[in-house]
């Protein structure tokens, strides 16, 4: 199949990182790791983050590592631009703002500007954003996180 997310367990037990973007790994121990092997069912590009870095727009981002790492919203952004973060490390990840950016959910907002974030702590916290104005405005359309810090 085309454009999607498959999930394979392997038998490296070491953390998934970028180089494990690969297929034809064999089947592990059901306490494996997982790696990811496509783009996405909505054919976002599959991008592994592995530093703190700045998103890129209609991407598929998953965070790994050994750190929570700092990913800053980009700076130029068309409206319906999509992003998607999902943590497949222990430490979550901390999307940060720059100036004039702003990042709404249902009923709350961040702070604007550069001090307001969302911040995950837990594996497995996921986050949808669409851009609603260029280069301000992401919207929160699917979120699936245990405990999200907004601020």
């Amino acid at each position: 199949m085309t454009n999607v997310v498959k999930i394979s367990q392997f038998t490296n037990l070491g953390a998934p990182t970028a180089s494990d973007l690969v297929t034809g790994l064999q089947p592990g121990p059901l306490n494996a790791n997982f790696v990811i092997t496509g783009g996405g069912e909505t054919g976002l590009d599959p991008v592994f983050i592995e530093a703190s870095q700045t998103l890129l727009t209609n991407t598929r981002n998953f965070v790994v590592g050994s750190s929570q790492w700092l990913i800053a919203l980009p700076a130029t952004s068309n409206v319906n631009d999509v992003i998607v973060i999902d943590s497949l490390s222990n430490f979550g990840w901390q999307i940060v703002q720059q100036a004039g950016q702003q990042v709404q959910f249902f009923n709350k907002s961040t702070t604007l500007g550069v001090t307001g974030y969302v911040q995950s702590n837990t594996q497995g916290d996921s986050i949808t954003m669409v851009c609603t104005a260029a280069n301000t405005n992401w919207f929160c359309e699917v979120v699936t996180a245990s405990d999200l810090v907004i601020n």
